[in-house]
């Protein structure tokens, strides 16, 4: 998109027509391309909220003193506006130093990739609003009174958010990857120990 506003309004190398056929191209592929990310992400919402909900749980089942966060609010928080901003942070921390079921568990230091993955993903989402306020502006006030450099600057907002998310989710699926492998060697285990 980026490359055909330019090739358009800063290059001129592009007929009007041209340009309207192109343009009406790639909004049909971001309609789609923005249907196949609603579902990944409604999934993937689902999903990891599963997991999170079933985390907390095996900690509790473990007997784990201390814990502060029930399986349902270590998912629940991302729904409470403002503490949406923090608590799941701290639920998943929670989990994640619990998991290693050691007596002093609160004392186990989280790694680099929790900020990482935090600080992405309240960013990712400040780039995505963003985005979205700007083209709902834009459906407002009529395409036809925007410039090129508006245009340029919502593409680059969306890229940014999309980078963003990608390197949330890598550091999100290195915490899920620990927490798993911790519950799966307590139970292996405690199986040991039961035969």
């Amino acid at each position: 998109q980026v490359n055909l506003m330019n090739s358009y309004f800063a290059v001129n190398d592009l007929s009007e027509s041209t340009f309207t056929f192109l343009i009406q191209q790639n909004y049909t592929r971001i309609s789609i391309i923005n249907y196949i990310y609603a579902l990944v992400i409604f999934s993937s919402f689902v999903i990891i909220g599963r997991w999170l909900y079933l985390s907390s749980k095996a900690n509790h089942q473990l007997e784990i003193r201390g814990l502060k966060y029930s399986p349902g609010w270590a998912f629940g928080w991302h729904f409470i506006p403002i503490a949406c901003l923090f608590k799941p942070y701290s639920a998943l921390k929670e989990i994640y130093k619990a998991s290693f079921n050691t007596i002093n568990w609160k004392e186990n230091h989280v790694t680099n990739t929790f900020p990482i993955w935090w600080t992405t993903w309240i960013l990712g989402g400040i780039f995505s609003t963003a985005s979205q306020v700007k083209a709902v502006h834009r459906e407002i006030v009529g395409e036809e009174n925007y410039f090129y450099t508006d245009l340029n600057f919502l593409s680059y907002l969306d890229i940014s958010s999309d980078i963003l998310q990608i390197i949330c989710a890598v550091a999100l699926l290195k915490i899920i990857q620990t927490i798993s492998n911790n519950h799966r060697h307590i139970t292996i285990e405690n199986i040991h120990k039961t035969v």
